[in-house]
């Protein structure tokens, strides 16, 4: 399953609301520059889901997902030249330049 560093996980803390919720859906989205590209959404629990239960917040994977997301990790960067959510997958083969999908 995905892992979020302490940076990613500060991160969601500070976007969940009353309004937002506490779930965090984080799936594989056919049509990326370079592959699978990684998608990160406020969502509600569906049948099926994984559930991985944080501090504050839970994060959802549905089943399909799964497949893509094993082992890889999500951060949080601030640099001068980006700032948002990246994904680390080690079985990666390439990527693309906006560090948002990967081929493997």
């Amino acid at each position: 399953m995905p892992a979020l560093t302490d940076s990613a996980k500060d991160r969601v803390q500070s976007l969940i609301t009353e309004e937002t919720g506490p779930n965090l859906r984080i799936l594989g989205q056919g049509g990326g520059c370079s592959g699978l590209p990684f998608v990160l959404a406020v969502d509600e629990p569906c049948g099926g889901d994984e559930v991985i239960e944080e501090e504050g917040f839970r994060i959802l994977v549905d089943e399909q997902s799964r497949l893509y997301l094993a082992g890889v990790t999500v951060d949080d960067v601030e640099t001068d030249l980006e700032s948002g959510f990246t994904f680390e997958n080690p079985d990666a083969t390439g990527g693309c330049g906006c560090g948002q999908s990967f081929c493997g």
